[in-house]
């Protein structure tokens, strides 16, 4: 009976070796998972990042281009009506001198 006993002793110490090993490995993969976990949103972060900067770049580039488009409409439209000044002056003078007198 004391043989049993021993041998019972001896397979539970035996457990409670496997069931701390194993615990200590778990924690030892709990603390690899979350940093691998930390990296994988460090790095998704850097990504967002790196693509919110890319379309705000994009945005500004767009806005310039529709900026100097107006610009160049409104540079045109301002030397069209400048040549139409300059080319019909004298005779919208004389057209409205001629009505003041008449």
């Amino acid at each position: 009976m004391e043989m049993i006993i021993e041998e019972l002793t001896r397979i539970e110490t035996s457990a409670r070796g496997v069931v701390e090993r194993a615990a200590a490995e778990k924690g030892r993969l709990d603390e690899r998972i979350a940093k691998k976990a930390d990296e994988i949103t460090k790095a998704a972060e850097a990504m967002a990042d790196a693509e919110a900067a890319e379309a705000r770049a994009k945005a500004a580039a767009e806005t310039d281009a529709k900026l100097a488009e107006i610009n160049a409409n409104a540079q045109r439209w301002a030397a069209s009506l400048e040549k139409q000044y300059a080319d019909n002056h004298a005779a919208w003078e004389t057209e409205i001198f001629n009505r003041l007198l008449a």
